[in-house]
């Protein structure tokens, strides 16, 4: 019988860490989720067992979500996982399905498993990082400081950052719905099963939703539904209120 780790799973809801709710339901792997809020030093564990500065110190020290924390059976120390692609391959290693259903999320061959990674990266190092971390917090990405020394305008400096990240956003969303029109079956990698890039690219489906005009990406949705036909990703959506979404 195989030992599973038991997760502490930190999220905020709707955040980028609902795939990996998603997953950890999908997988039936044990977890206890505890949601983030803000606080004037940053997101902290809504149940008061870690400050901001102890959950950067302790978790994930940029103090973002998804973060995972367990103790390894195998080595009986406890330890901490972030960032989306390492948490997703990592929770399919150790779940109890057998080769071929695990090869159906992370690929089969060499090759296959390359492209999941390389989609994985993009999502997390271009949409996310360059397109959705500039549009939702564009203070992060210049200096205020510097901006007005060398003659800016902090408002304007901000709202071309916004500017900027819509456009790449747009930019992502093309690349993705022209991938998935390539595909006989509707996913993104082309196969009859649902991988971990179309659980990950899930979620900026949902945020475009809110902040976009998507009406012309028809593939890209029809994609978001084969992944809530996952009894994981029902259940996530009804663990954090959330409504499917409309075809």
């Amino acid at each position: 019988m195989t030992s599973h780790p038991e997760f502490t799973f930190y999220y905020h809801t709707e955040a980028c860490s609902i795939a990996v709710r998603i997953l950890l339901n999908n997988l039936a792997l044990p977890f206890k989720a505890i949601p983030m809020r803000q606080s004037p030093n940053g997101i902290e564990p809504a149940d008061d067992s870690l400050t901001a500065l102890e959950y950067k110190a302790q978790v994930h020290h940029m103090g973002y979500v998804p973060a995972l924390t367990f103790t390894d059976p195998t080595t009986g120390k406890k330890e901490v996982l972030i960032e989306m692609p390492a948490i997703l391959n990592y929770l399919v290693s150790v779940s109890s399905l057998d080769t071929e259903a695990k090869e159906k999320l992370t690929g089969s061959t060499p090759l296959e498993k390359a492209r999941v990674t390389s989609w994985l990266a993009w999502l997390s190092a271009t949409v996310h990082a360059q397109a959705f971390g500039p549009f939702f917090a564009p203070h992060r990405f210049y200096d205020a400081d510097t901006v007005i020394t060398a003659g800016g305008n902090v408002e304007d400096t901000q709202k071309a950052v916004v500017e900027g990240a819509k456009k790449k956003a747009v930019f992502c969303y093309e690349s993705i719905e022209r991938r998935i029109a390539d595909s006989e079956y509707g996913t993104v990698l082309g196969g009859k099963e649902v991988t971990l890039v179309d659980i990950n690219a899930y979620v900026f489906l949902r945020w475009g939703r809110k902040a976009f005009d998507m009406s012309k990406f028809v593939k890209y949705a029809k994609m978001g539904k084969k992944v809530e036909e996952l009894e994981g990703a029902k259940k996530a959506l009804q663990q954090e209120g959330l409504e499917a979404l409309a075809v």
